[in-house]
């Protein structure tokens, strides 16, 4: 069986900040493309899943559900906020997924002058099961900065929670 690719962090047009594409339309490229899963991670909200879901499997795709958003550290050790994609892996895992996108949205932003969703790092270790977590790792990321100064330590305090 050859390799297939499959992408973990695509926007349609229900996400918040990007993205004009439409469901239906990125599942015919998915069949197009022998795509056999795609994972639909909207920013700061789940409002597309449920359509996903039925479209892909009606197309013979796999759905993955997921989101993008960030995640912030009041009071911690690390004091930005970064990018995070939060992909589901079980039932359990949607149902966490859905209190942490809806605790984003209730929080009180206006003490920490934020202008977008966020999540706090505590909510994700209390949330955390049945979730993959993908972090941003680039040269314009925190993480990304960080290893450029070599700054491990702080990385692994991060990621490994």
């Amino acid at each position: 069986m050859d390799p297939k690719f499959i992408h973990l962090n695509v926007h349609s047009d229900y996400s918040i900040k990007d993205g004009i594409c439409k469901i239906e339309d990125l599942l015919k490229k998915c069949v197009e493309f022998e795509m056999p899963s795609i994972a639909l991670t909207d920013f700061y909200n789940l409002s597309a899943s449920i359509k996903f879901i039925n479209k892909s499997y009606y197309y013979g795709i796999k759905p993955i559900i997921g989101v993008d958003i960030y995640i912030h550290y009041k009071n911690s050790f690390y004091k930005e906020s970064h990018l995070l994609t939060i992909l589901v892996m079980n039932n359990i895992g949607y149902k966490n997924l859905i209190k942490l996108v809806s605790l984003s949205f209730i929080k009180d932003k206006s003490k920490f002058n934020l202008n977008y969703n966020s999540i706090y790092y505590k909510l994700i270790l209390k949330f955390h099961e049945g979730l993959i977590f993908l972090f941003s790792f680039d040269k314009f990321s925190c993480f990304g900065k960080y290893y450029i100064y070599r700054n491990i330590d702080l990385i692994k305090k991060i990621v490994l929670f």
